[in-house]
């Protein structure tokens, strides 16, 4: 049975004519984390969705039976719908919420406009160790306690939406996810912006460069140097929606540049 979702977490659809602009929560977060990212966005007129992930914002019984799969179908199913209206979509995460874009934008070529990503985790980190995950599963444990340290520094930011306890199930499901994307990031032609926070404790800032150089397309990096991983809700997220807007205007202004008029 599915809970009530949590105030803040819900997704968002917003209307635009300029373009389409997907953007993704990370496992363990909500809407929440990409809500004035989204906004930004729709204040410049572009279409946006951000969907809440299946088992994310109501309840962790919730997300007990989900998987990689899920999020992934759930993130497809948004992309097609901005899609059936706009001929080109952006792309854009949060933590991995970056690498279900990524995943996107390998599926997408021909309608992909750009990929942005924010702390993406493409490297899984190596305190999630997978043999003792495994394990846990085997044995019928289903949940574990989660991280719940610092991952904002401005202390004026909001307290953020999450559980207590993380299912064992999902992150497990990742690993075969994340192998085969790296595989195939080089599939991705189209402009990538990519921020870094410096002081990033979940997603080292090394580990950006090392799958984002993987990219086939001209990448535009910014590092955040007052943020930690929620650098979407911290003293950067001024400088990380301002970067995101330009970045799709100038990629849509030459788009347009580059369409061949029509000859009658």
């Amino acid at each position: 049975m599915s809970h009530p979702i949590i105030p803040g977490a819900e997704s968002i659809s917003i209307e635009g004519s300029r373009g389409g602009v997907l953007l993704l929560h990370g496992y363990m977060g909500t809407v929440q984390t990409v809500r004035d990212w989204a906004l930004a966005f729709a204040r410049t007129d572009f279409s946006v969705e951000a969907p809440l992930l299946p088992g994310h914002g109501t309840s962790v019984e919730d997300q007990l039976e989900t998987r990689w799969s899920d999020y992934l179908e759930c993130a497809e199913n948004a992309y097609k719908k901005l899609a059936a209206r706009h001929p080109r979509v952006f792309v854009g995460g949060l933590c991995t919420g970056g690498m279900l874009a990524a995943s996107l934008a390998v599926r997408h070529p021909d309608t992909l406009a750009g990929l942005i990503s924010v702390n993406g985790l493409f490297i899984l980190p190596k305190h999630w160790n997978f043999s003792f995950l495994e394990e846990m599963e085997q044995t019928n444990r289903r949940c574990f306690p989660w991280f719940r340290g610092k991952s904002i520094e401005d202390p004026a930011a909001p307290a953020l939406i999450g559980y207590e306890q993380a299912a064992v199930a999902p992150i497990v499901s990742m690993r075969p996810a994340k192998v085969e994307l790296l595989e195939r990031l080089g599939e991705i032609t189209r402009p990538a912006l990519v921020f870094t926070s410096l002081r990033d404790k979940v997603v080292p800032p090394e580990d950006t460069k090392t799958w984002s150089q993987k990219l086939a397309g001209p990448i535009e990096y910014v590092e955040l140097e007052r943020s930690n991983h929620v650098a979407t809700l911290d003293y950067d997220k001024g400088i990380i929606e301002a970067r995101s807007v330009s970045f799709a205007l100038a990629v849509t202004q030459a788009e347009h540049n580059h369409t061949p008029e029509r000859v009658a």
